[in-house]
């Protein structure tokens, strides 16, 4: 079986969103590795996820947090997504 590697932001952001979901956890340097980036270049890709995605960093490993407080929400119309 062979190994796919991501060789653009697109299919490293895929591969580590699907991994996310899938409720793995990683450090900062597990995602490095993982994708080929540097430390400094994975943090910077994951905090830009977590912008958009309900990703956090707690006690230094990355997780998708899986409930949501619906009073925190904020909701999405088309003047944002334009």
């Amino acid at each position: 079986m062979s190994v796919i590697v991501p060789e653009v932001t697109t299919e490293r952001v895929t591969m580590i969103t699907f991994l996310l979901c899938s409720g793995r956890r990683f450090r900062t340097a597990e995602i490095a590795q993982l994708l080929g980036l540097s430390r400094q270049g994975a943090y910077a890709q994951l905090s830009r996820m977590a912008r958009v995605a309900p990703i956090i960093l707690d006690g230094g490993e990355w997780q998708l947090v899986r409930a949501i407080d619906d009073e925190c929400q904020q909701g999405v119309d088309g003047a944002m997504v334009e």
